[in-house]
């Protein structure tokens, strides 16, 4: 999904390209982890901006720029991609566990 969303991200300059990336809630428990794709927070200027350009806003004269959903997009893109590699990933790590609990 990653790959899909900084194809689809707004060229302008190119800074929103490159401050895409992954990052794991640390919060979020072993078992069952939670990853963000979207723009690192090393980026300041373009973390403040990345929703505008995907969701659209108003304008400071009352004018509305539309967004161009390029999250959106790449989400429906890779949607079936993705369940089916966490099927993968998922399946493997239950067997690992299932021999674990089987061996005591």
């Amino acid at each position: 999904m990653l790959a899909e969303a900084k194809r689809n991200a707004p060229k302008r300059s190119g800074l929103l390209k490159k401050s895409l990336g992954i990052k794991r809630d640390t919060r979020s428990p072993k078992l069952r982890p939670v990853h963000w794709i979207g723009p690192l927070a090393r980026f300041k200027d373009v973390f403040r901006y990345a929703h505008l350009t995907n969701f659209g806003h108003l304008n400071r004269d009352g004018s509305v720029t539309v967004g161009t959903r390029w999250m959106d997009r790449a989400f429906e893109a890779t949607k079936d991609e993705v369940v089916r590699r966490f099927g993968d990933r998922i399946g493997t790590e239950l067997e690992k566990r299932a021999a674990r609990v089987r061996a005591k």
